[in-house]
């Protein structure tokens, strides 16, 4: 998944991409910004504070759904894309 906050972060060039791990820990119920910022990769570790001001916000059942269903739909695609 590809940086969605480049101008939140200031990246110019986004080589960074969004840790998986942290929209699986929010789908599977964590909600502390602190703890989903330590899974932070790459780049981003350097930005741990903004990010957990980020992740500061409404995030429940119902974007947990349509998160793994977006997970979901994009894993098909690259399936069918690269296979």
């Amino acid at each position: 998944m590809e940086c969605l906050h480049k101008d939140y972060f200031g990246c110019k060039q986004c080589l960074v991409y969004v840790s998986e791990d942290i929209i699986e820990a929010m789908i599977k119920g964590e909600r502390d910004p602190k703890e989903l910022a330590q899974l932070a990769k790459g780049r981003l570790r350097e930005k741990l504070l903004d990010i957990e001001e980020a992740l500061s916000g409404f995030f429940e059942g119902t974007q947990a759904f349509m998160c793994r269903q977006i997970i979901s739909h994009i894993d098909f695609l690259e399936k069918s894309f690269f296979n």
